[in-house]
């Protein structure tokens, strides 16, 4: 069965407010009430904000401050209506949201939307956290938004969270073991390719700094 309710959304606005730094709490509840109620297959409630507390990643921002950022999230996008009311600070909100989504095209589009502009320190363990994953055209992505850019904010940010951060390296060299060892060059696709010519690892060792 199925299960649309104000109970979970409650339960995931607690859990998003923990992903960010304490003085933006109203923002991301503002944020969190106009997105469309979540749709899950959850016996209750409770097992739900257990799974939810289960799958974070903790950081450590330069403030001090410790954030929890979700794993996945299930809320889909709000009326475009509703996001021209958001201010500066509540969209990018929604987007460091979003770009936990379920969906990856979700994710990469928010993604984009967050490399616009220089971010402030509590956006960048959202950038980092989809630097480990599987997804090679997210990985690209910021890679060709970073590459050219003076990164010591992000290389402070990955030595501050060192353990976290080696931990994340070695989810996405296990990632491109699994699927990405050679490149159709002809086909212009990820198939398979040399370690040292992926993405990813580009992207650890000129962007973020990596030197394992």
């Amino acid at each position: 069965m199925l299960f649309a309710s104000r109970r979970y959304k409650k339960i995931l606005t607690e859990r998003l407010c923990k992903a960010f730094p304490a003085e933006y709490r109203e923002d991301v509840i503002t944020v969190a009430e106009q997105l469309p109620a979540p749709v899950f297959s959850w016996r209750s409630p409770s097992a739900y904000k257990q799974w939810l507390a289960d799958v974070v990643t903790c950081w450590t921002l330069p403030s001090g401050e410790r954030v929890e950022i979700p794993y996945r999230i299930e809320p889909m996008s709000m009326a475009a209506q509703a996001e021209k009311t958001l201010t500066d600070t509540q969209r990018l909100i929604y987007h460091c949201i979003l770009s936990r989504s379920c969906d990856g095209y979700a994710r990469q589009r928010h993604l984009e939307a967050l490399l616009v502009t220089e971010p402030p320190e509590w956006v960048i363990p959202f950038v980092v956290q989809l630097s480990q994953e599987y997804v090679a055209e997210i990985l690209e992505v910021i890679y060709t938004a970073l590459q050219e850019r003076d990164n010591r904010d992000y290389q402070a940010f990955c030595r501050l969270n060192y353990t976290t951060f080696h931990k994340g390296y070695d989810r996405m060299l296990s990632f491109w073991a699994e699927y990405y060892r050679w490149y159709d060059r002809r086909t212009q696709k990820y198939c398979k390719t040399r370690y040292r010519d992926y993405v990813g690892w580009k992207l650890y060792a000129e962007v973020f700094g990596c030197k394992k």
